[in-house]
């Protein structure tokens, strides 16, 4: 009885399952990049047709080390008051005049209710900012040099679609700060 040993060379092996996945990963970049209806689609649905430029308190925070706990968080938005207004920029950018935008502002605490301020651009030019004002927030807590979750807060501003207005697309950003009544 004789037996037949096949001998694979391992460098042979390894260069055609090299050339197996350049060939897939090819193929794949093909229909990714160079297919016109899909790169069209893809960058409608991906492209918000406002963008939230710039969110700031007033009054103004103070960017300080904070320390609880025996750990440091460095650099972090402050605010010592009870009441702040929110003031916030969008932008256009796209290529049409956008009306009648639904925003909304929403403030929240780990363990406690939210607080939501609502709000309406009624017109932005392409590539137009317009700064609204959310007034009266109330704090939702203080740290107290003590508990850093009742002192962190979370600031979301969300874009909501308005199809007849021109906005498709939602769009949010946030932003973080603590309150802290006993940082001196």
């Amino acid at each position: 009885m004789v037996r037949r040993v096949y001998v694979i060379n391992r460098r042979i092996l390894g260069l055609v399952g090299l050339a197996v996945v350049l060939a897939a990963a090819g193929v794949v970049a093909w229909q990714l990049l160079w297919s016109g209806k899909n790169q069209a689609a893809f960058s409608q649905r991906n492209t918000p047709e406002i963008t939230v430029s710039s969110i700031a308190l007033e009054p103004k925070t103070v960017v300080r080390d904070l320390t609880y706990e025996g750990i440091v968080f460095p650099m972090n938005q402050l605010f010592k008051g009870k009441e702040f207004t929110a003031v916030v920029s969008f932008k256009n950018s796209s290529d049409k005049v956008l009306k009648e935008i639904p925003v909304q502002v929403v403030l929240s605490v780990e363990g406690k209710t939210p607080l939501t301020r609502s709000g309406k651009i009624k017109e932005i030019p392409p590539g137009g900012v317009v700064t609204l004002n959310f007034a009266k927030f109330s704090v939702l807590g203080d740290a107290k040099g003590k508990d850093v979750k009742a002192g962190l807060h979370q600031l979301q501003v969300k874009v909501l679609p308005n199809p007849a207005g021109g906005v498709e697309l939602a769009n949010e950003q946030a932003m973080m700060f603590f309150v802290d009544s006993k940082v001196k």
